[in-house]
């Protein structure tokens, strides 16, 4: 059973369907050893205490596993045992509290801006969405890519690979989507047989302080909305691939530094990060840490390296001319934690790395056929 946000975890239900398996066979156990535990002897007395405890035990998980899918108050197992590669610490939030059921709601439809027409099913689709995170209860808003095999009647079944863009503080997810054209890099790679389609989303919280991407103390968990909120509605509403390995997170500038953190943080979630300019270290404002270093350090991706194991993921760093971002990372991670470098620079504006959009693209999610040429030039 493998234990993470996607799988069997703990709001699957998988998970839930074995806890009341479990508790079905503690009743049915009890009933069955109780005869042979009749008398008054003290074997006989603490063997019935422990059929009643095991019952009650039993179905106690069985409830409070329908309850926590219900209120998602610990969506992972990273949550539940809050250690290891996956900690966090989070303050009391002033947020309401989270939504207990949090739609996607798709508000417009259009077409890429691309060669061949407006039909779905020749060029794929742009989706404007707007929803409440699960967990954080943020609102957030954005603009999803859904590749033309989606809508392939052969692929009614198929699962896709996710990338989702984090939109810093100084952008527009529907203008990021149109600076960075990741339809158009993947059109033309995966037409070529380079790369294999995938959804894009670029999306954001309506929450300027959220949009620092940290798990405030008394504050909104911008952080949480990314790692979990994200991937939770995606994976609600459309055909995602369920492979921790199948969905990264990219961001610009400060989006950059946003989609590393959160990696890093929900490895159970993301395999990849793009960090697209940017720096590894913790976002300024000495307000998102409630005056708390441990809170900083853990925001801070230099300082998890050297305190916390490497999360399983790999990082594509894009340098700017001016940052050092790639040298501090190769510096600091170790395995199982990998470091490439994205060939060339760029400038910090999303629109300089457009030009760049298919290297991205071949990088995550390679054709078998690319894959090896990329081995064999390499």
């Amino acid at each position: 059973m493998a234990l993470g946000g996607i799988g069997a975890g703990l709001t699957s239900t998988v998970f839930l369907v074995f806890l009341a398996l479990l508790a079905v066979a503690a009743i049915v156990l009890t009933v069955w050893l109780w005869p042979r535990l009749a008398g008054r002897s003290v074997r006989a007395v603490l063997g019935r205490i422990g059929l009643v405890l095991l019952v009650h035990v039993s179905v106690l998980a069985a409830l409070a596993g329908a309850v926590n899918k219900e209120v998602q108050a610990y969506p992972t197992w990273a949550d539940l045992l809050g250690g290891g590669a996956q900690q966090r610490i989070v303050g009391d939030s002033t947020v309401p509290g989270a939504a207990k059921v949090a739609k996607l709601q798709v508000t417009g439809r259009s077409a890429p801006k691309v060669p061949g027409g407006a039909d779905p099913a020749a060029v794929g689709q742009l989706e404007q969405v707007t929803f409440t995170g699960p967990v954080s209860g943020l609102r957030g808003t954005g603009t999803v890519y859904l590749p033309p095999e989606y809508f392939a009647k052969e692929s009614a079944k198929r699962n896709f690979p996710v990338v989702v863009v984090v939109a810093g503080k100084e952008h527009v997810p529907q203008r990021l989507m149109s600076d960075l054209a990741p339809a158009a890099a993947q059109l033309a790679a995966s037409r070529a047989n380079r790369v294999n389609p995938a959804i894009w989303a670029v999306l954001a919280d309506s929450d300027d302080t959220a949009r620092a991407c940290v798990d405030a103390p008394k504050g909104p968990l911008g952080l949480t909305f990314v790692g979990q909120d994200l991937p939770w509605v995606l994976r609600d509403t459309y055909r995602t691939a369920t492979d921790r390995n199948e969905w990264a997170i990219a961001g610009v500038a400060d989006g950059a530094n946003c989609a590393l953190r959160a990696a890093m943080t929900d490895s159970d979630v993301y395999g990849a990060a793009i960090m697209l300019g940017g720096t590894a270290g913790a976002p300024d404002g000495e307000n998102l840490y409630g005056g708390s270093a441990k809170v900083r350090s853990l925001n801070n991706p230099l300082s998890r390296l050297k305190h916390i194991p490497p999360p399983p993921i790999r990082v594509l760093v894009g340098s700017t001319r001016q940052d050092g971002t790639a040298d501090e990372l190769n510096k600091a991670a170790a395995p199982p934690m990998t470091v490439a470098t994205l060939p060339g620079t760029a400038g910090t504006t999303a629109a300089s790395w457009k030009p760049r959009m298919g290297d991205i693209a071949r990088w995550l999610f390679p054709t078998d056929k690319q894959a090896s040429a990329d081995r064999e030039g390499s």
